[in-house]
């Protein structure tokens, strides 16, 4: 499904240039659920950021169902990112000018779709992460728990093939962030959704099938399963 091919980022200014990822090399098949792990500044933002197309590496390839994502009009990533990939950003980013359903339905506006048929598929991914009843609330009344599930039902809305989730749990409680996590254990054995979480709880990361970790921007682990 995905596969880095020595790819690498670099970041310049007028004074100086900054590598953040160097020769990553990385094939990532469907339905794998894989934690990437990692310091803070080791290159784990930068390298989810590539892979759900937000942003570019400066060498090296991606491919993306066979295809180099380098090969894509803008208007067809735009098109991938909204119907293949979900986005669970560690800040929410909800919007709470707007009732929770409808932070929930924003990815299905570019699909053309009835606002009713919108509201009522978002409905039903806020049943799935038990917020039914919080559906006409605004997201600034919602503990932090309550947020980070209603980003999840966001990002779950267009039934993606893959889930980029950047530190889901940090801002959860730790009974709130284990129930998360068995909810992400769900979406991949039921629909083989592939998930990739980034995380720096062991704890966290030890629900996944496979744990990449990253230092200074290398791979320095990330070959196999656990047993």
């Amino acid at each position: 499904m995905i596969k880095l091919d020595n790819l690498s980022k670099e970041y310049s200014s007028l004074s100086r240039s900054t590598k953040v990822l160097h020769d990553i090399n990385l094939e990532i098949c469907r339905g794998e659920f894989i934690a990437i792990l990692g310091a803070s500044g080791s290159g784990k933002s930068t390298l989810m950021n590539i892979i759900g197309l937000l942003d570019n590496p400066t060498s090296g390839s991606y491919l993306l169902h066979g295809k180099n994502v380098d090969n894509y009009a803008q208007d067809d990533l735009a098109d991938i990112r909204n119907s293949k990939i979900g986005f669970v950003f560690q800040n929410f980013a909800l919007l709470n000018q707007y009732p929770v359903w409808y932070n929930v339905a924003l990815p299905l506006h570019y699909r053309n779709q009835d606002l009713k048929e919108i509201k009522r598929q978002a409905c039903s991914y806020l049943d799935k992460v038990g917020l039914l009843d919080l559906a006409d609330a605004y997201p600034n009344t919602l503990s932090g728990g309550q947020q980070q599930r209603v980003a999840c039902a966001r990002a779950l809305v267009v039934e993606p093939d893959i889930v980029l989730a950047d530190e889901p749990t940090g801002a959860l409680d730790s009974e709130t962030g284990k129930k998360l996590m068995e909810f992400f254990e769900y979406l991949n054995s039921t629909y083989n959704t592939t998930i990739l979480l980034i995380t720096h709880d062991a704890s966290v990361a030890a629900c996944a099938g496979r744990k990449i970790i990253l230092n200074d921007g290398r791979i320095v682990n990330g070959c196999g399963y656990d047993e």
